[in-house]
């Protein structure tokens, strides 16, 4: 047993653990289509709604809307992929 670590082992979950510290590579072989879908309607979701309140209310100047969103999708695009990761490895 690990003395400080909150990453289960065997004994302690109902299904077989992959891998305890899995590499990218690993995860990504492991996301299923729907994992695929939650990254894109992140990475595209979240900049695309925030454009649209824009449109709607604007809180900035036009000009540098496509500043903001080129800072937004990258940043959304990490968070789909962290999410992602956490459903496909069952986390």
């Amino acid at each position: 047993m690990k003395f400080i670590s909150n990453i289960p082992d065997a004994e302690h979950v109902p299904y077989p653990i992959l891998e305890a510290d899995p590499h990218i590579k690993t995860l990504v072989r492991y996301f299923r289509p729907s994992d695929y879908a939650v990254m894109a309607g992140a990475t595209i979701g979240f900049p695309a709604a925030f454009a649209l309140w824009e449109w709607r209310s604007p809180t900035i100047h036009p000009r540098f809307l496509p500043r903001f969103l080129a800072i937004q999708v990258p940043c959304f695009a990490a968070v789909g992929f962290v999410y992602a990761a956490r459903r496909s490895y069952g986390a």
